[in-house]
This record gives C-alpha cells, sequence and structure tokens, in this order.
C-alpha cells in the first residue's frame, strides 16, 4: 500500500542529547531526565506539547550547547513527494 503521510510516530530521538559548556564560559550541564527514544507526537493537528530534554533545578547554568539528533522513518512504500511539517520549539526558564 502506497502512503502519502507518514505515521505519527516517523520522528524520534534515538539517544539523549549531547550537552557540553560553550567554548570560554564556564556552566553547570543540565541534568536531563526525559526518557529515551523518545518520539515527537504528531498529528492532522497539533498534538499536546512534550519535552524532549530538560534541566534538573540547579542544572543547565551557564552558557552551554544541546544538540539533539532527529530521526525520520520513511517506510519503502512511501509516495515520492515534498512532506511538510511545522516543528515549534520552546526554551523555557524557571521552576
Amino acid at each position: 500500500m502506497k502512503r502519502s503521510t507518514l505515521a505519527t510516530t516517523s520522528t524520534t530521538v534515538q539517544s539523549g542529547p549531547t550537552r557540553a559548556c560553550d567554548s570560554g564560559s564556564s556552566c553547570t550541564l543540565a541534568t536531563n531526565s526525559v526518557s529515551y527514544p523518545y518520539t515527537l507526537p504528531a498529528g492532522a493537528s497539533a498534538p499536546t506539547a512534550t519535552k524532549v530534554f530538560n534541566a534538573a533545578a540547579n542544572t543547565g547554568e551557564g552558557n552551554q550547547t544541546v544538540t539533539v539528533t532527529w530521526s525520520l522513518a520513511v517506510p519503502a512504500a512511501t509516495v515520492p513527494g515534498t512532506y511538510t511539517s511545522t516543528w515549534t520549539i520552546s526554551l523555557a526558564s524557571g521552576p
């Protein structure tokens, strides 16, 4: 069966993001409690927001870079063409 939409479970993060203090700065690396693999929720209408990464209290301070590697599963029976999606990513601070 040929598909013209991708499954709502097609986008995943297989392992925890990497974290590093930015060059020339000191930081307290974020302690993340999100479990992996993580599946990005998807659907015809916007799903409820979820966290792909978080920082425990008293961590994640200072300038640092968090790198998330996403994977997209495209089944062999997918119809060739252009597919689009909108992702909204928020960086939030606070308890």
